[in-house]
């Protein structure tokens, strides 16, 4: 092995290791918000309107910034420097959070969603630029392995925060609790920030045969990619239009605390982690489209399990068929695009579009749902009936070719 060889190499360990440690302290950080923004907004006093809206006015700046990150990129040297940024934007969400409870009580909800919303718009613009920084950084040999340990990395990391913040929750006064939790989240990730300052490229991708790669014929046009686009709607509404009715069910019906949310969130993450390890394997034998059919049904059960539940312990059923569900879709949609569309940029970034329309329906069609006014309960049969549709219909979707 030559010198600069042996200097590449040592340079992509070096970044595979901050990549995944970047990810370990951000999975820390982000239980905050993944598993205990909605209680905040509850314990605030949010609806099944407001959760609603906490989740797509997000999705809304996400879907309508992703082209800001070209422009982005075109003005920076390189992914490292262009991904700093907007990494840095995105985090600010913690620590906007933590002036909320300072606010008059009429402004706080508005707060918590203008927290969540402003911070999407680098969010967008990282999640388009951090696939061509990992390849940039470690090269196409280690990019699985390392989208795998970083996985990894930030279920550990969520796992070992997920508990102790919620004992952490219930012990501390209202709202104190959450403003320190928000603050120590902020500087956890700008830990993460600091392992992602210290990436250095070493395959750079040629930015002008990139942009020439994208100039090409619109997904749209390509049966294949529209076949992936209705089932991307289809899971993602499906997914979605509960999102804002569970917590409720759980915290206002079954009077779960922060120490059970906690718990919650663990079972979601074991179930997920037990379906991520044979996923792979029953995608070979029954196929992306029977999966993610088979994933909607195991997501209408899901939410029978939680209307008929009368126990929080039964509850932990409820979560653990949502965790497996959830990333069955993850995975099997993923294998449905690469199944259906070529390798290039444009179809990604449309089929990124497509999955926020879903963050933005699903969300509305639920918070629609609680508002005629028929308990919660009702709200979830009817979304079991809505889930199972869903799977009927993708089930049913005939084959077409890419």
């Amino acid at each position: 092995m030559s010198f600069a060889s042996h200097q590449i190499e040592t340079q992509e360990r070096a970044n595979f290791h901050h990549l995944w440690m970047e990810s370990f302290w951000f999975g820390i950080a982000i239980v905050s918000t993944s598993q205990f923004l909605s209680v905040f907004a509850i314990r605030l006093g949010a609806d099944a309107f407001a959760l609603g809206l906490l989740e797509a006015i997000p999705a809304v700046i996400l879907m309508i910034s992703t082209w800001a990150a070209t422009w982005w990129r075109s003005r920076c040297e390189n992914t490292v420097q262009a991904i700093m940024l907007p990494s840095f934007g995105r985090r600010f969400t913690f620590l906007l959070l933590v002036f909320t409870p300072f606010l008059p009580r009429v402004l706080q909800i508005p707060w918590l969603i203008f927290s969540v919303s402003l911070p999407a718009i680098p969010q967008s613009v990282a999640a388009v630029i951090n696939p061509v920084m990992w390849r940039e950084a470690v090269g196409d040999r280690r990019l699985t392995d390392l989208l795998s340990r970083r996985h990894i990395a930030q279920h550990i990391g969520t796992a070992a925060s997920g508990l102790a913040v919620g004992f952490w929750l219930e012990q501390a006064a209202f709202p104190m609790n959450y403003q320190i939790m928000y603050a120590v989240a902020f500087i956890i990730v700008l830990v993460s920030l600091w392992h992602i300052r210290q990436v250095r490229v070493v395959n750079p991708i040629n930015l002008e045969t990139a942009q020439q790669a994208v100039a090409t014929v619109s997904p749209w046009r390509s049966p294949g990619f529209r076949r992936v686009a209705v089932a991307a709607i289809i899971t993602y509404v499906g997914y979605y239009c509960m999102r804002p009715i569970i917590p409720l069910r759980l915290v206002e019906e079954l009077n779960a605390g922060e120490s059970f949310m906690a718990l919650y969130g663990l079972v979601r993450l074991a179930a997920s982690v037990g379906v991520a390890v044979i996923a792979a394997r029953v995608v070979r034998h029954l196929g992306n489209q029977t999966m993610l059919a088979l994933a909607l049904a195991a997501m209408a059960v899901e939410v029978f399990v939680l209307a008929r539940s009368g126990d929080l312990y039964l509850a932990l059923v409820s979560a653990a068929l949502g965790g497996a569900s959830w990333t069955v879709v993850s995975i099997s949609l993923y294998g449905y695009l690469a199944e259906f569309t070529p390798p290039e940029t444009r179809s990604s970034s449309a089929f990124n579009q497509v999955t926020y329309f879903g963050m933005i329906v699903g969300p509305m069609l639920g918070s629609a749902l609680a508002g005629i006014d028929a308990g919660l309960v009702t709200v979830l049969l009817l979304g079991v009936v809505l889930r199972l549709a869903f799977a009927l219909v993708m089930q049913s979707m005939r084959p077409a070719s890419g």
